[in-house]
């Protein structure tokens, strides 16, 4: 988070991090209660969304839960799932976005 950067301000970071992954399945419920609210919007766009806000939790978990970055071992782990996160979130947003400029397009 470039507001509060780890380098300067490591306790804030961490604080700004996790507060915004806790609230970004909160967003994706949301998202999904939109599109199933939506008359003939595919629903696969819904289902692809709670696997990635499954996928969120999981990270999350591992956040709080896992092994801590202070090891070796750990910051491999928390690097690896902050990479698998990032990629699919990007992943994810591509997608609804290929999906709502379809469903723009036929409406």
């Amino acid at each position: 988070m470039s507001f509060t950067p780890a380098d300067i301000r490591l306790g804030w970071h961490i604080t700004f991090v996790l507060w915004a992954f806790r609230l970004f399945p909160v967003a994706v419920f949301f998202y999904v209660i939109a599109i199933f609210s939506q008359p003939g919007y595919p629903r696969r766009y819904a289902t692809l969304l709670i696997g990635f806000g499954l996928l969120l939790v999981a990270y999350i978990l591992l956040l709080e839960k896992g092994p801590k970055p202070s090891t070796l071992n750990g910051l491999v782990i928390q690097v690896t799932g902050q990479k698998i996160i990032g990629y699919a979130s990007i992943l994810s947003i591509l997608i609804q976005a290929i999906g709502a400029k379809k469903y723009s397009a036929r409406h």
